[in-house]
């Protein structure tokens, strides 16, 4: 028996060294590009991780190919919520003469134009192949070719052709099987059928051309052309796709081909009235800024999914194809991203995932426990899993992740500008997120009260130091380990989930909720300061088996980013010794996941993972803290490294190397590229572009002046729900706060300052500024000012003084700037 049990450890470990050693085979070598490229981003079959250009929620993606010498080389992607997820087929195009010559098979020049919502391409050989390749509707798209002849004149016949996908294949990490593919004639078209890519699963796509026929196995021709010189001609192929068993891609084609014309005009238009929705950017002058907002945003609508399966609503995921799951912590994430142009599909990806586990039963049918801690359960209804797919069941249902769900639906609820529709959302979405945290308290809760993760993959921090020893495996091997430890981000989540849960239920005016949150986060908070603070090290540090695990990673200051403790002077000390501390995280490109001097930083592997790479998460917490605790010049410092670092690379990617600012490594380990627009990136870039984290500050004894995109601020030892991440419970009640009339999600930039030297909350004059940079905030163009619990209307872009002898209410203007 102990034989057989040793020799089932040994099978264990030797399938896990085997699966590393073929994902290392699988990693990225230098490569030649076959074409230039320019533009962003830079969607490229076998060179970029996950994310392909996938519009208008579809379930198919493309990337060009640039390793093999063929216009127009694309790859076909199926973007589908499973571990079948992946690359299914190329594509590209070529011109047969009249004389049996081809051209463009080798062009003499290729280059490729990435746009966030089209892939362009011009080609020479002989003559000018234009081509563009960008989504009609929803799983329809066109590669629309314009050939403009050279010199010569003749005929010569367009073709459309598939062939295997050749090189490396960057772009799903799971072992996953490819199915078999057969090809047919339907109608004037191609179908693509892909059987069994995971047992059960068929996969379609139908290349229509937009004149002419299929001919043979895997190509389409188009008509014959009679070039002059300098003459233009089109032709078009409809590429449709569908990854059910119904077969409508056919009808979809070919009703698209009828109206191929306005379909094409329409898609230039949605293009343009996406970009007009966004929110008017605050600095319109930094280009670099400007097209960082708009690569981030592309980016979180490009991974949206269209309802499919058992799916009612929206969902969001990471990045489509390589993390092809409606992932734990990173969806409400992406919310604070989407809301800021779209609240309503912002709520719907939110219930999404909530209602994830909606048909598993009330109570896990089994369940394991150790310590406390639930290890191995059944599915659960109240459970968020890590992950979900587009049946709404959990993959690997065990483990969960951070629950930041409250977080996002207080922003979603706040955000609504009818009540009724708010309304509406708080009727869903309570029930659900009460009886999420009762799941936690019950799986999750230690003997001493506090609370624990499974392992380092439910943290959402997977292979970080914090958990696990230094380890050859990937992070998704090692993160599975069991580590139970008193964590300290899991506790000030949970903090902020009873607070916000507290807001939300008297909005919902269910009072006895509202107390009985508020009791259990003040217990909550005043274990995480007890119990979590290390005298020793002056920061807040992870507890194991009742010593502190002295990992010194961006949660040290989680308790005064999400608002879990109540001393200033704790804070202070773990902002000025550890976030400004160049040796540890004051990085010149951004905030690293671990400290620099710590022995954990994984050097050898240039901080791989979750193991010194930079993750904007935990720039965006840095950000916050600065800026609430009075530390602006150095959060403008920080604000600068973070959007130059993005900027450089062209693209959003999900981590960056902390010394060098270059791109960093994914999940697979070293050598392969980190995946390229994704979403937690591009969420929190969202949110730094337009100084979200200015939103509240606090005022201390001797503050003079604020100056920033400041919706609140208070005393810092205010009530607690101020404190971000959650929100005011009554307008007017903090010291202070402005309100744009007419647009009440917006936020003007306020200058407000002492003029008699005396501190903002000593002094009897003051000067005030409302402006809105480059027209962001609209409106009327005027906003009330609160200020201890007096109000005063202004109008932006003037100055005005305010007496406060006698509490004079009506503002003095004053013309000069100050």
């Amino acid at each position: 028996m102990i034989v057989l049990q040793y020799f089932f450890i040994f099978f264990l470990l030797l399938s896990v060294w085997i699966i590393y050693c073929l994902q290392i085979k699988n990693l990225p070598r230098p490569s030649k590009y076959r074409a230039i490229i320019y533009g962003s981003p830079p969607y490229t079959a076998g060179n970029t991780s996950g994310s392909p250009l996938s519009e208008l929620g579809s379930h198919c993606g493309f990337k060009t190919v640039l390793g093999k010498e063929i216009a127009a080389c694309s790859a076909l992607h199926a973007t589908i919520t499973s571990f079948g997820a992946g690359r299914l087929y190329d594509f590209a195009l070529c011109l047969h003469g009249e004389r049996e010559e081809v051209f463009f098979r080798s062009p003499l020049i290729r280059k490729v134009h990435f746009r966030p919502y089209c892939i362009e391409e011009l080609s020479e050989d002989r003559g000018q192949l234009h081509t563009r390749l960008f989504f009609l509707q929803h799983n329809v798209a066109v590669l629309e070719m314009e050939l403009e002849a050279g010199e010569r004149e003749g005929k010569v016949r367009p073709v459309f052709f598939l062939l295997p996908p050749g090189g490396r294949d960057l772009e799903n990490p799971y072992p996953h099987l490819n199915g078999y593919n057969v090809f047919h004639k339907k109608g004037d078209g191609l179908l693509l059928t892909n059987y069994y890519r995971l047992p059960g699963l068929k996969l379609q796509a139908y290349f229509l051309p937009s004149s002419g026929h299929a001919k043979g196995k895997k190509e389409l021709h188009g008509p014959w052309m009679e070039m002059k010189p300098r003459e233009k001609k089109r032709w078009s192929v409809i590429v449709s796709f569908s990854a059910d068993r119904e077969n409508k891609i056919v009808e979809r084609a070919e009703r698209a081909r009828r109206r191929l014309s306005s379909l094409m005009n329409s898609a230039e238009k949605r293009w343009f009235r996406f970009e007009k929705k966004l929110p008017l950017f605050n600095e319109q002058g930094d280009k670099d800024a400007l097209n960082t907002f708009r690569l981030a945003a592309w980016a979180l609508e490009n991974n949206l999914y269209a309802p499919r399966g058992k799916m009612r609503r929206w969902g969001s995921l990471p990045s489509k194809v390589y993390f092809p799951f409606i992932w734990g912590w990173d969806t409400p994430q992406h919310v604070l991203g989407l809301l800021e142009w779209n609240p309503q599909r912002a709520a719907e990806v939110l219930l999404t995932q909530l209602e994830g586990n909606d048909l598993a039963p009330a109570k896990a049918r089994f369940r394991l426990k150790i310590k406390g801690i639930t290890v191995f359960s059944g599915a659960q209804k109240n459970q968020i899993p890590s992950k979900i797919n587009d049946s709404l069941e959990g993959v690997l249902n065990f483990y969960s992740q951070p629950p930041l769900q409250s977080w996002a639906a207080l922003r979603i609820y706040q955000r609504f500008q009818h009540p009724e529709e708010a309304k509406r959302f708080l009727q869903k979405v309570l029930p659900l997120l009460r009886h999420n945290v009762q799941w936690w308290e019950e799986n999750r809760k230690l003997s001493s009260g506090l609370f624990s993760y499974i392992n380092g993959l439910e943290s959402g921090l997977d292979d970080s130091p914090r958990f696990y020893p230094r380890s050859f495996l990937p992070s998704f091997v090692i993160g599975l380990m069991p580590r139970f430890l008193s964590a300290v981000d899991l506790n000030c989540w949970l903090f902020q989930s009873y607070l916000n849960l507290s807001y939300l239920s008297r909005e919902a005016d269910r009072m006895r909720d509202v107390e009985k949150y508020l009791l259990r986060a003040d217990e909550l908070m005043n274990m995480i300061d007890e119990k979590l603070w290390s005298p020793e090290d002056s920061a807040w540090l992870d507890r194991r088996n009742g010593s502190f695990v002295r990992v010194f990673t961006p949660v040290v200051w989680w308790p005064a980013f999400l608002g879990t403790s109540r001393n200033l002077e704790k804070i202070r000390k773990v902002i000025e010794r550890y976030l400004l501390q160049p040796d540890k995280f004051w990085g010149k490109y951004g905030i690293p996941s671990v400290s620099f001097d710590d022995p954990t930083y994984n050097t050898h592997k240039e901080g791989y993972y979750w193991r010194g790479q930079i993750w904007m998460v935990n720039n965006y917490s840095a950000l916050e803290v600065l800026f609430r605790y009075g530390y602006t010049r150095e959060a403008a410092q920080l604000h600068q490294r973070i959007v130059q670092t993005i900027f450089r690379s062209k693209g959003l990617y999900e981590t960056y190397n902390a010394q060098t600012g270059k791109i960093g490594w994914s999940s697979r380990g070293p050598g392969d590229p980190s995946v390229l627009q994704f979403g937690m990136t591009s969420a929190w870039m969202t949110q730094v572009l337009l100084y979200r984290y200015q939103r509240f500050c606090y005022i201390f004894s001797d503050t003079k002046e604020v100056c920033g995109h400041i919706q609140w601020a208070d005393f810092f030892n205010g009530a607690s729900t101020y404190t971000p991440p959650g929100s005011r419970t009554e307008s007017g009640k903090a010291v202070l706060e402005v309100q744009v009339i007419g647009s009440s999600a917006k936020v003007p930039l306020l200058f407000l300052k002492s003029e008699d030297g005396k501190p903002l909350l000593r002094s009897s004059l003051l000067r005030v500024r409302l402006d809105e940079p480059a027209g962001s905030v609209g409106g009327e163009g005027k906003a009330i000012l609160f200020w201890r619990g007096e109000s005063y209307k202004l109008r932006m872009g003037k100055e005005f003084r305010l007496s406060l002898l006698g509490q004079t209410s009506k503002p003095e203007y004053v013309s000069e700037l100050f």
